[in-house]
């Protein structure tokens, strides 16, 4: 690819680092956080007996909140990732087949990277978001549309995730993060008034207070039914109540890095980054 080919894709590849470094960074400080966790649990359990289910309900007395700048930092990174891709949608349109100083000024604000779930969806939006975009660079989206994945991943796909996080901030509100249970283990070592039968993992989706994490159940001995009870509960962080923040983070990272390696040349992304003082680098085998 010539020099005047990459240079259409300079706004690209600068959001593309930026939010690479961003993600980098938020990483750090996820990672840190969790490791303090393990020394210092962010929160406490209570235990109840339940007459109803003859046992007893491990639940979260108290939680420390999730930081705050955290759900901020999420959109920030999903907002950069967002427009550097439509900023490769408007670079593939200045090189395409129809000049932009014939596209209105209606169809040049319409000109967005497609997100698509299946593809007629696909076919369907191309005339409208990538206008006179050659048949070889249309192949290239194509082939990081999440259809491509198959039906049954297209909700699970970054870029499926990314718009929707990318919409919600941008259109709703700040989305949360919650902390979720990452593998947990309980082992009763003393009992009063009952005769513990087996134990049952509640796998909560979040960690708040109130989240039932386990039950115990026990026959009922005595009048005055107790437990002493040890555990661990690792934590991860999730967003959506379901997906790892940590793995949508990373995906979504290498997954834009190689969609912009199919269009420009790592030479001159490297060239780029120095000659603008960034601290991340890209390439096809390293994305620090």
């Amino acid at each position: 690819m010539n020099e005047t080919g990459n240079e259409l894709f300079r706004s690209t590849v600068l959001k593309t680092v930026w939010a690479v470094d961003k993600t980098h960074r938020f990483e750090a400080e996820l990672q840190a956080a969790l490791d303090d966790a393990q020394s210092d649990p962010p929160f406490t359990t209570r235990q109840e007996y339940h007459a109803e289910f003859h046992g007893f309900s491990i639940r979260i007395a108290t939680i420390r909140p999730v930081p705050p700048l955290w759900g901020l930092k999420l959109g920030d990174i999903v907002n950069t990732f967002h427009s550097a891709f439509d900023n490769l949608a408007w670079a593939l349109v200045c090189r395409g087949n129809t000049p932009l100083a014939v596209l209105s000024e209606s169809k040049q604000r319409g000109i967005y990277f497609p997100i698509c779930s299946s593809n007629a969806l696909f076919n369907a939006t191309i005339p409208r978001y990538l206008p006179g975009v050659k048949r070889s660079d249309i192949a290239k989206v194509r082939k990081a549309q999440p259809f491509m994945r198959g039906e049954k991943a297209v909700a699970r796909h970054c870029l499926t995730t990314l718009q929707k996080l990318s919409n919600a901030d941008k259109h709703r509100t700040i989305q949360p993060v919650w902390l979720r249970p990452d593998a947990n283990w309980h082992e009763v070592v003393d009992t009063r008034d009952c005769v513990v039968e087996r134990m049952r993992d509640m796998r909560p989706k979040t960690l708040e207070a109130d989240t039932e994490l386990a039950r115990v159940y026990a026959k009922k001995t005595g009048p005055n039914p107790d437990i002493a009870l040890q555990g661990y509960v690792a934590t991860s962080v999730t967003i959506d109540e379901e997906l790892w923040l940590p793995n949508f983070l990373k995906t979504l990272r290498e997954f834009a890095i190689q969609t912009v390696l199919g269009f420009v040349d790592g030479r001159y992304i490297m060239d780029l980054i120095k000659a603008e003082g960034l601290s991340t680098t890209i390439s096809s085998g390293s994305t620090r």
